[in-house]
């Protein structure tokens, strides 16, 4: 009878190894989107802090600059395992007479900018007249992939590509309008 136990027991701890593998393999083949979806913000988190290394590393002293980052979105895409940061920084520039604003979109996992929108104003216009800046700009640029780069024409396109990604996200609901069907492409590939 002794022998019999042991062989039960035996066969009930082999199928509880299988059960137990069977379920740690489709976590594990869960879990890395899972786990980035659930690291998002946090990879988001530290892509902002290197750029605000790289920013304050380049600032001019000689144009006194002083510069600010406002808060920052964090989305994941769950089809395509990318997550996505959302920041603005407002640059000022006390020796021309202007501040800059800027807003980006990063894939925060390549660390590669999707989409920028800096804007360009003077705060002093005499200054900036003086010092021969072209105020008010915009510059604008869309790079849905590695192999692409749209120049966009104002913030309206920019924030237009970036809706479309978020609906691709589900972040957003669907906007009306009429877009044109470039910003929708451009868009769709950022994603893939």
């Amino acid at each position: 009878m002794g022998h019999a136990r042991t062989s039960i027991v035996v066969i009930l701890s082999a199928f509880g190894l299988l059960v137990g593998s069977a379920i740690f393999m489709e976590a594990s083949a869960q879990s890395p989107t899972f786990d980035k979806r659930e690291r998002c913000p946090a990879i988001a988190q530290r892509t902002l802090d290197d750029l605000e290394k790289q920013f304050e590393a380049t600032k001019s002293a000689i144009l006194d600059e002083s510069d600010d980052v406002g808060p920052y979105e964090s989305h994941f895409d769950n089809k395509d395992d990318k997550c996505f940061l959302y920041l603005a920084r407002a640059e000022t520039f006390n020796t021309t007479g202007t501040i800059v604003t800027e807003w980006y979109l990063v894939d925060a996992i390549e660390r590669r900018f999707i989409a920028t929108f800096s804007e360009t104003k003077a705060f002093n216009a005499q200054l900036a007249q003086a010092t021969g800046q072209h105020v008010p700009r915009n510059d604008c640029e869309l790079t849905p992939s590695r192999q692409e780069k749209i120049v966009c024409r104002d913030r309206k396109e920019f924030d237009v590509f970036r809706r479309k990604i978020y609906e691709r996200l589900g972040d957003l609901e669907m906007i009306e309008g009429n877009e044109p069907d470039w910003l929708h492409q451009a868009a769709a590939s950022a994603i893939h």
